[in-house]
Formats: structure tokens, sequence, C-alpha cells
């Protein structure tokens, strides 16, 4: 698994090449914290759409 440090060196890097831009979205994929971020933001994108339809409904609009 690539380090932290890593993933923000290919990040910053502007001359990633098809092969290393592969292997980084492989490697970020796998890290636990980026698995930890796709729950956070999930469950916040739930939160929205019950937050706007509650409010649709409190608004009584379509």
């Amino acid at each position: 698994m690539m380090s932290e440090k890593e993933i923000i060196n290919l990040l910053l890097d502007e001359n990633i090449n098809d092969d290393d831009k592969d292997k980084f979205l492989d490697e970020i994929s796998k890290h636990p914290k980026i698995n930890d971020l796709k729950r956070i933001v999930d469950s916040l994108s739930k939160l929205n759409e019950n937050f706007s339809l509650s409010l649709r409904l409190s608004l009584n609009t379509p």
C-alpha cells in the first residue's frame, strides 16, 4: 500500500503518466482513510437528501 506521502506526491505531480495514474487509483482505493471518507460522503449525501425532502414537505413544495 502506498504511504500518504506517496499519494500526495502523485496528486501534486503534473506529469503523471497513465500507468502511474492507474496504479495511483488502484492504491488510493485500498487506502483505509479513503474508505472512511467515502462512507462519510455517502452519509452526508443521504442526510442532505433527507433534509431536502423534509424541507420540501414542510414547505409543501414539489
